[in-house]
């Protein structure tokens, strides 16, 4: 896990957690489920290697490209919190310069929304990390 991690059309979800197969399948099935309200799915990007295994968030940014206009400025992360709740409240994790590290959680059935309008610039991190619920998770507006 020394290398960068890879630059790619969509952002990534980085698997880190390897215990539970079937919570990976149900996360999977979540994210490919269609928004039933607008029919969108987060188009992302699944890193599902077992060299990013317990991988700390701090490490994943380390390892995450930033500079070229091509850059994602956030990426996602399905660690054990994200494959132990029910909800699944996947980790995002903020790559832009000046905050480059900062996290919120969110849970699946919202990711479309969180991916979607963080891609086009409709909504910064900020807005999520501040309308999260007192567990730091976002659970929609």
């Amino acid at each position: 896990m020394d290398q960068r991690l890879p630059r790619t059309p969509c952002p990534l979800l980085i698997r880190t957690d390897f215990t539970d197969p079937a919570a990976w399948a149900a996360l999977r099935k979540a994210l490919e489920t269609p928004d039933p309200e607008d029919g969108f799915v987060a188009e992302l990007e699944l890193l599902d290697d077992p060299a990013y295994e317990n991988a700390t968030p701090e490490r994943i940014v380390e390892l995450a490209p930033y500079g070229e206009p091509e850059d994602h400025t956030y990426l996602f992360v399905a660690d054990r919190t994200a494959l132990s709740a029910h909800d699944h409240p996947v980790l995002v994790l903020d790559l832009y310069e000046e905050t480059r590290g900062d996290s919120v959680r969110a849970i699946a059935t919202e990711l479309h929304g969180v991916e979607a309008n963080l891609s086009i610039g409709n909504l910064d991190f900020y807005e999520y990390r501040s309308s999260a619920d007192d567990d730091g998770v976002f659970r929609g507006f």
